[in-house]
């Protein structure tokens, strides 16, 4: 919340923890905060209030921190926050590596994991319980940094007010939020070199030219479907798997993407044979540079995992 040049991020955090807990209680919870990380004004909670919701939210905090000017209090209470609920700060010096943050905390949502375990003690209801997660043989690891939430609190947590008492709004739908986010993810994973293995598949390329003689770029993906799980919805199994291919000059500069959408409800008899031999989707697209740079995105929604593979192309089609 920024009004009037005053900064008020614990009151934003908490609203935006709340909102999340209320819209999306069955998925990853996560709020990505950019900004100098300074209140400046009083609001209506303090850092411990926040604190406490981002636990009872099972929300993650992580912050992209921004040079600032003078604050009400102490920079490490966000530093704290961020810290108990299992995310970090990433400290941009400068404009450019900003682009370089973004991509790096969207790359640690990717690769969060969920452990689970069947506590001795119950305890009351509302009763905070500290957990601590460590890494059993630092050694095979060295270099390696865990990042786990502190806790949890048993039983229901706090009730949520009204919809209609929610102070965030949105001016779209829930589903295209959803949208977004999916599309905000693939353009992400689609503008950096880094590979993302968690659905593999490899890539053939081959040149040819349209009924006009212009250069084209045929391109057939080959699916590994194996690590794909889709779970049962009345004796189907909903699939929803974006396909897509950025293509770029050699200096990077993105030059267009092609978007497929492979949707449908799968019989368990297709099921099991696309997992058996994958799925092989092809498309086509220009060639308008000499030497081109292809970034193929495999995004599967139903259970937010992405695979992505670079490609450099020169004048002659490339197999990799």
């Amino acid at each position: 919340m920024i009004r009037s040049g005053n900064t008020n991020i614990y009151d934003s955090i908490y609203e935006a923890a709340r909102y999340l807990s209320k819209r999306a209680p069955h998925r990853r919870r996560a709020i990505i905060l950019v900004s100098d990380n300074c209140q400046t004004v009083s609001g209506k909670h303090d850092a411990y209030d926040v604190q406490v919701e981002m636990l009872e939210a099972s929300a993650t905090l992580y912050g992209i921190k921004t040079a600032g000017g003078v604050c009400v209090e102490s920079r490490d209470q966000v530093k704290s926050i961020a810290a108990e609920t299992g995310g970090e700060i990433l400290d941009v010096s400068a404009p450019t590596s900003l682009q370089a943050a973004l991509e790096k905390t969207m790359s640690n949502l990717r690769l969060q994991y969920t452990l689970g375990f069947s506590p001795s003690n119950l305890g009351e209801e509302g009763s905070f319980h500290k957990l601590t997660v460590k890494i059993e043989a630092k050694d095979r690891c060295p270099g390696c940094q865990l990042l786990a939430r502190s806790g949890y609190y048993a039983g229901i947590t706090a009730p949520l007010p009204p919809q209609d008492d929610i102070p965030l709004k949105l001016n779209v739908s829930a589903d295209s939020t959803d949208q977004l986010l999916v599309q905000r993810l693939i353009l992400t994973a689609g503008t950096t070199e880094l590979d993302l293995t968690d659905i593999p598949f490899t890539v053939q390329t081959f040149k040819q030219t349209d009924s006009t003689d212009h250069p084209q770029l045929k391109i057939d993906l080959q699916i590994d479907f194996s690590r794909i799980e889709l779970a049962v919805v009345k004796d189907r199994r909903p699939c929803k798997l974006y396909v897509v291919v950025f293509y770029a000059d050699e200096k990077g500069k993105i030059l267009g993407s092609d978007w497929k959408k492979l949707e449908g409800l799968l019989s368990e008899e297709t099921y099991n044979q696309i997992r058996e031999r994958g799925i092989l989707v092809s498309t086509t697209i220009p060639m308008e540079a000499k030497q081109q740079i292809l970034k193929v995105v495999v995004y599967d929604e139903e259970n937010d995992r992405v695979g992505s593979k670079l490609v450099r192309l020169d004048k002659k089609a490339n197999r990799n």
